[in-house]
């Protein structure tokens, strides 16, 4: 389940937008449905097949891609000439549920189905009828391919059964990889691929989820922003929602990271070159010094010869004791200079080591285990509140993001899988209700009252949590 998932989910632009629903919840929901491009174009090859072959469809695409959406128009348009079973296989399900199923979708009576002892004679019956009255029997499985290999085998035996010469039961299955049916039923397979969007159809698609949600406006993409989105995406409609809904939420998937180990490099590199600089200032002042005091000792030596020469009676020992003077003032800048140059690091390495303690103290004092987790989310009424900050694939972005706002109290982190990668979530407060969380929100302090935020209930949160699994770091 990821972040959009649940209609208790309140994005905070609902209001802004003047939308009565979300419209980037990767709920299924019919009147999303784009119904233009390549997604048009399968529904109605999907239905082609149907009506008018005896192949049996396997809609082949990776997770994300919509198959779900579509299986969902599919059965909107069939028309009564079909019988459509449709069953989500997700998680996989034994071959009795399977055949429960298929006999309650074509009409078979509860009690008839609890009485018999053979109920793929039961089943065999329904088609033989439903063909006679030309109403085409359709067993439509969604997540095929998490069906066990003996219950997919008993599938491809209904498959294969026959009247006249014609096959009794028709078929759609959707899967991530093409599927492989046992018997005859393998011959009758036709792969149909879900490609992603393109993108000249992106901002259709986008506009059109937006106008079903209530928006009247002009779009808030701009072309950038479409640009952007379908970069990341690649055009997989799961990824344009939450993209989509990101960036109606405020958030910056590509702001940039400035992480607490920076911080203590930025520090370290800013204290030794303040030192450098020193250090070179003076070994000017010394060798200006040291230029100057033999300037001024050769002229003192004329000076002093010309007394000399003039009175021979004023003491050489003069001349030596203002030289030794000097000498002294240099011996000490000498010494200084030394000084601060033994305080210097020797080699790259002594630096490194010294910028891996400061972040060491620094990275200490915030990381994720220091706040509140999925133990303390999952103790919450579900009925509650609280506000959703911000998610990312990268923690350090999370301790980043508490750093800056200074956030204490009730900080809760926990992650989830997203796209096959761990997802890192930051919730902040507890409130027994929606006004006492919006009041709390308008006493927030500068500048956290200016972040994007997501009023979420507990329930949502939890089931978000139960809902995949948790990778511990």
């Amino acid at each position: 389940m990821t972040d959009i998932d649940s209609a208790d989910l309140e994005p905070n632009y609902l209001a802004r937008l003047a939308l009565h629903s979300a419209p980037f919840n990767t709920q299924v929901e019919a009147s999303f449905f784009y119904s233009g491009g390549q997604a048009e174009h399968r529904l109605n090859l999907l239905l082609h097949l149907l009506r008018s072959s005896r192949k049996i469809a396997n809609l082949i695409a990776e997770q994300g891609m919509g198959k779900s959406s579509l299986l969902q128009q599919l059965q909107l348009r069939a028309g009564d000439e079909l019988r459509i079973c449709f069953i989500n296989c997700e998680g996989g399900v034994d071959s009795t549920f399977l055949m429960a199923q298929c006999l309650l979708g074509l009409g078979v009576d509860s009690n008839d189905i609890r009485s018999t002892d053979d109920p793929q004679k039961v089943l065999r019956q329904r088609l033989e009828q439903l063909v006679k009255l030309a109403i085409q029997p359709i067993l439509l499985l969604d997540n095929a391919d998490d069906l066990a290999e003996g219950t997919l085998a008993e599938v491809s035996e209904w498959l294969t059964w026959q009247n006249e010469g014609k096959p009794l039961f028709g078929g759609i299955l959707a899967s991530k990889k093409l599927l492989t049916l046992s018997a005859s039923a393998q011959s009758r397979i036709q792969a149909v691929d879900l490609p992603p969007l393109v993108e000249h159809e992106l901002s259709d698609y986008l506009n059109h989820r937006l106008k079903i949600a209530g928006y009247q406006q002009a779009s808030p993409f701009t072309s950038k922003d479409l640009n952007t989105i379908f970069q990341q995406s690649s055009g997989k409609p799961s990824v344009v929602n939450q993209l989509a809904h990101q960036k109606l939420l405020g958030i910056s998937r590509q702001a940039s990271k400035f992480s607490i180990v920076d911080l203590a490099l930025t520090h370290s590199i800013a204290r030794w070159s303040g030192l450098v600089i020193v250090v070179i200032g003076l070994l000017a002042l010394l060798f200006i010094g040291k230029n100057f005091s033999q300037w001024e000792s050769d002229n003192q030596a004329d000076i002093n010869d010309n007394i000399i020469l003039q009175t021979e009676s004023v003491p050489v020992s003069t001349v030596d004791i203002s030289n030794q003077g000097k000498n002294d003032d240099e011996q000490a800048q000498r010494d200084e200079l030394a000084e601060l140059l033994a305080e210097l690091p020797s080699d790259l390495t002594e630096i490194e080591q010294l910028e891996a303690k400061t972040s060491e103290k620094l990275v200490e004092v915030h990381t994720i285990s220091d706040f509140k987790n999925e133990d303390w989310i999952l103790r919450q009424d579900k009925n509650s509140y609280t506000f959703q900050l911000m998610g990312s694939w990268d923690r350090d972005e999370i301790v980043e993001y508490i750093a800056k706002y200074a956030l204490e109290g009730n900080v809760a982190v926990f992650n989830s899988l997203r796209q096959d990668k761990v997802w890192y979530v930051l919730l902040y407060g507890s409130f027994s209700d929606k006004q006492q969380a919006i009041l709390a929100r308008s006493n927030w302090p500068e500048p956290l009252n200016t972040v994007p935020t997501w009023l979420r209930r507990f329930n949502s949160v939890q089931q978000q949590i139960k809902g995949k699994p948790v990778i511990q770091q």
